[in-house]
């Protein structure tokens, strides 16, 4: 078993390849296994049967076998998870020690005549549990920090409403953020009139991981970084994450929410056409031989 490293082509060109990475890797861990602390207490890591730092670091680089491949991943997966729990249930007591917030005691007019008269459908059992819960953490007087899960259409907006509407009751206003952008209707338009070759959603993995998705066998895509301007929420979160462009680039969506690639030819007019749909387009690059990334121009 041998790991494979990811590089770039500046660092390839400078022979820092993946098997170039791995033979730095190789002496770096000899020289430093003896002094790798544990992390870890005894207690927890027979209860969970885990491995030991040093074992998990040098097998997650170089196993034995791949018994001890999975026992390395097992181990600093549960390491991650565990101290992110730790330091959000210590963020958690440490707000609820030391930040009060204005307890929602009301459910007036505006939850109870939208509930009771404007609304045109009965509310799911799930609905109505959350609602509880939050009508709970918002009576409490204790700042509430809280995640609704659920699938695209399960009626998470709906709650976020009545929550609004609770705030409302109380005399504190509200902001309704919608970061998603719904692209059906623009793109249903588009395929009626120009059939595009393919549609890439850059969610999460960026630009540098959507786009490959949808590209044929034996071809790169070329963007040209000068075509849009990033937004200065991303900007921002360079600068003050110190994350790198490629970082940014394998991350985010920088401003980009989804590629359509059309033939050359039928660009201008497939612009034009999700202009008029109310969408900001840019004509970002092209398509070219290569190995099924993403490139970009210099």
């Amino acid at each position: 078993l041998q790991g494979v490293y990811p590089s770039t082509e500046k660092l390839t060109n400078r022979f820092l390849h993946s098997k170039g990475i791995a033979k730095l890797m190789h002496e770096l861990l000899g020289q430093i296994a003896e002094y790798i602390p544990e992390t870890l207490s005894l207690n927890i890591r027979k209860e969970y049967k885990l491995i030991s730092k040093r074992d998990a670091l040098l097998n997650v680089h170089f196993p034995k076998s791949e018994e001890l491949l999975r026992q390395a991943h097992r181990r600093l997966k549960f390491e991650e998870f565990f101290f992110i729990q730790l330091a959000l249930l210590k963020m958690k007591r440490h707000k609820k020690q030391v930040y009060k917030s204005y307890p929602f005691t009301d459910i007036g007019t505006h939850f109870n005549e939208f509930y009771k008269e404007q609304l045109s459908f009965e509310l799911t059992g799930a609905q109505k549990r959350v609602l509880k819960e939050i009508r709970m953490d918002v009576a409490s007087g204790k700042q509430m920090n809280r995640l609704v899960q659920g699938d695209v259409g399960s009626g998470k907006t709906i709650v976020a409403l009545m929550v609004m509407l609770m705030a409302k009751d109380n005399g504190f206003q509200s902001c309704l953020m919608a970061p998603t952008e719904i692209y059906n209707k623009p793109l249903l338009a588009l395929q009626r009139e120009i059939k595009p070759h393919a549609l890439a959603h850059i969610t999460g993995g960026g630009l540098l991981e959507n786009i490959p998705r949808v590209l044929p066998h034996g071809c790169s895509a070329i963007l040209d970084k000068q075509t849009w301007a990033l937004p200065p929420v991303f900007q921002w979160l360079a600068t003050a994450g110190g994350v790198a462009e490629e970082e940014m680039h394998r991350t985010f969506n920088c401003g980009i929410g989804m590629t359509v690639i059309v033939g050359s030819s039928k660009a201008e007019a497939a612009m034009q056409l999700l202009s008029d749909q109310g969408l900001n387009c840019w004509e970002l690059g092209s398509i070219a031989e290569g190995t099924g990334v993403v490139e970009f121009a210099s």
